[in-house]
């Protein structure tokens, strides 16, 4: 496991932590404290966000193995950190609706209000966008690191069919060489056959030339 990825873990769960108990303290809060919970959460989710990241891009440099275990826990966290701006975005309206009704907040302060919430939805699916091309990237990442897997099996494939090629062609040398001596023992052996009839021929005529000899000199 990556020791980053465990540093930047530790930081995120800590930063959820922290979000979720000032969200839950927020409604029982005295009022005058509530704009510095606010103003707290959005440092502490900012946090978890960017820690969060960290943990996406170094998941993306570990083996295949381990990357698969992380991105199943970095998907349940980025769920959490989904949950923790619902309820800070609760709070947050909460917050500027109770102002507006006790008329703490003029009509250009409204209009800021209404901005930062219409940034604050802005920032949201900005967010969203960069968790999804995020995923996107992974997913590349991941396709590239099996294909590159792939391509090295190919090559370790290639040059055990290349060996097994070259064993082939030596097999069949040898095949070659032992069908040529075949061959030339076989005309061998017809050449001797044939020096062997030759030879009984020759000795056939003498003994026909040795008893007709014979046969001329008893009738002298």
């Amino acid at each position: 496991m990556s020791v980053l990825f465990d540093d930047y873990e530790r930081e995120f769960i800590k930063s959820v932590s922290i979000s979720n108990k000032l969200n839950n303290s927020f409604y029982i809060a005295p009022k005058g404290e509530r704009s510095g919970i606010i103003e707290q959460v959005k440092k502490v989710l900012s946090v978890a966000n960017y820690n969060l990241t960290q943990m996406e891009q170094e998941c993306l440099s570990l083996h295949v193995s381990k990357r698969n275990v992380l991105q199943s826990k970095i998907r349940r966290y980025r769920l959490d950190l989904e949950e923790q701006r619902k309820k800070f975005n609760k709070c947050e309206e909460s917050f500027w609706e109770s102002r507006m009704r006790e008329g703490g907040i003029d009509e250009e302060e409204e209009k800021k209000t209404e901005l930062r919430s219409r940034l604050l939805n802005v920032n949201d699916r900005m967010e969203n966008h960069v968790g999804r091309l995020g995923n996107v990237n992974r997913v590349a990442v991941e396709t590239e690191m099996t294909m590159t897997e792939m391509a090295t099996n190919l090559r370790g494939h290639r040059e055990v069919i290349i060996h097994g090629l070259e064993e082939t062609k030596e097999t069949s040398s040898l095949l070659n060489r032992t069908n040529r001596i075949i061959t030339l023992l076989h005309n061998k052996e017809y050449f001797n056959k044939a020096i062997l009839m030759l030879v009984i021929a020759m000795l056939f005529l003498i003994d026909i030339l040795i008893f007709y000899i014979k046969f001329l000199k008893r009738r002298h």
